[in-house]
């Protein structure tokens, strides 16, 4: 059971963190197929998500941590 009065926030920052991870790798093996380009497509997708999704959470527990 959710408290009273809480929001989803921690939920939707997760949902957010995945969804930037997750994006660039299925554009690499759209990519990837699209123009026969294996498996470099899906070598920069996956860097690009890692990288830019780690940096995102990063930043974001940053930002939480100075605000409590």
């Amino acid at each position: 059971m959710v408290p009273a009065g809480s929001d989803f926030r921690a939920l939707a920052l997760i949902g957010t963190a995945v969804g930037e991870m997750v994006l660039p790798i299925l554009l690499g093996i759209w990519l990837d197929e699209r123009f026969g380009w294996s498996p470099y497509g899906l070598m920069a997708g996956a860097s690009v998500g890692v990288v830019g999704g780690m940096t995102h959470l990063i930043m974001m527990s940053r930002r939480s941590g100075s605000s409590g």
